[in-house]
């Protein structure tokens, strides 16, 4: 999968459309001229992998233009035969250009409750300062998932992430705040029944503690044993769920 923009495609067919209409006396150098056309258009045809477009002949002889340009005066004009000859290699490759372009779907991703940006790459920027960075390293990629997976509509998916990065951090957050005679247990439900047995904690803790009771029962069980899929906006529920968890242990965590 790669990232593209929408401007970067309207900007590809500005550039097409801008050197097709080359005439006799067009100004080959400087920035929006057609030297500078012809490398942003090559540029896209390589970087989008139009594999068929990239074999023909055509493409290939607007590369040796752009070679031919690349040593010309910084005044030059394009003269009668450039021009024909630059307008008939565009004409040639668009025919084999359209109909690549037919095979190759594009997905634009719709406006989610915290951001489409952060979702994508910046999931730190949804919890509280300092937050994320205190949490363990498998938990901070398991919530980066997630959040591709709302931004890519793969709800269920991203119900699991959310269910591992908050397990994870559940591991680390009992041994912390528990420091002699702990249990060997590993799993959200013992965990939570060892902390339950210290009344300081729960009285300290009794929000985090029935956060993630309910959590345990009503999402992660059925979610991993498989009994639940998730709409769009209930992962996102979820995920809000899962900050509030996740922060109420931060203060906990970054006890050495």
């Amino acid at each position: 999968m790669k990232k593209i923009t929408a401007d970067s495609l309207w900007a590809f067919g500005s550039c097409f459309r801008y050197l097709q209409d080359q005439k006799k006396g067009g100004r080959l150098k400087g920035a929006g001229f057609v030297e500078d056309n012809l490398k942003r258009l090559i540029k896209f045809v390589e970087t989008s992998e139009l594999a068929v477009c990239l074999e023909t002949n055509a493409f290939g002889n607007l590369r040796n233009k752009l070679e031919e340009f690349r040593d010309l005066d910084v005044d030059a004009r394009l003269d009668e035969a450039q021009a024909k000859a630059l307008v008939d290699e565009l004409k040639e490759l668009r025919s084999t250009l359209i109909a690549e372009l037919r095979t190759v779907e594009a997905y634009t991703l719709t406006p989610k409750r915290h951001g489409v940006d952060n979702l994508m790459g910046a999931v730190p920027g949804i919890f509280g300062q300092g937050v994320f960075e205190k949490l363990p390293e498998i938990a901070q990629f398991d919530l980066g998932e997630a959040g591709k997976c709302i931004a890519l509509e793969r709800p269920t998916a991203a119900a699991f992430h959310l269910m591992r990065a908050i397990e994870a951090t559940l591991r680390i957050f009992y041994v912390r705040a528990i420091r002699v005679k702990r249990a060997n247990v590993t799993m959200w439900g013992p965990i939570i029944a060892e902390l339950r047995k210290k009344p300081a904690l729960v009285k300290k803790h009794k929000v985090l503690l029935d956060h993630l009771d309910n959590i345990r029962a009503n999402f992660r069980n059925p979610t991993q044993h498989p009994e639940a899929t998730y709409t769009t906006a209930e992962a996102e529920n979820l995920l809000g769920l899962s900050i509030d968890v996740l922060c109420r242990m931060e203060p906990v965590l970054k006890a050495k």
